[in-house]
């Protein structure tokens, strides 16, 4: 699984990219067969003026997978990614089940 974070007016401390490194790779183990590219985008919308102004955008990328999107807006980086990484999670397995459901069924001979 192929990960990009990108930082918009949030400062991208080292340990702070270790750590969301670290949480998407547990939140997603179990489609790392299934997703080959995360694509994570972290932005302060409000800049200095505070509140719920945590943007996190997280998108999936996978041949059966296909491309999902998922965003949220918090207050904290922490709580906004944890929430966006298990919608993200189940967004994917739905699709795969959708995806399983509607494969074409084989004629028994």
């Amino acid at each position: 699984m192929k990960l990009n974070i990108r930082f918009r007016q949030i400062v991208a401390t080292p340990e702070l990219r270790e750590q969301l490194a670290r949480r998407v790779r547990l939140t997603l183990a179990r489609l790392g067969h299934e997703v080959r590219v995360v694509d994570v985008t972290l932005a302060d919308i409000n800049g200095p003026r505070g509140g719920r102004d945590t943007l996190c955008r997280v998108r999936l990328r996978g041949p059966r997978v296909g491309a999902l999107v998922v965003e949220d807006v918090g207050v904290d980086v922490g709580s906004t990614i944890g929430g966006v990484l298990d919608r993200a999670a189940r967004a994917a397995v739905r699709a795969l089940d959708r995806r399983r459901s509607w494969a074409p069924m084989t004629a028994v001979a």
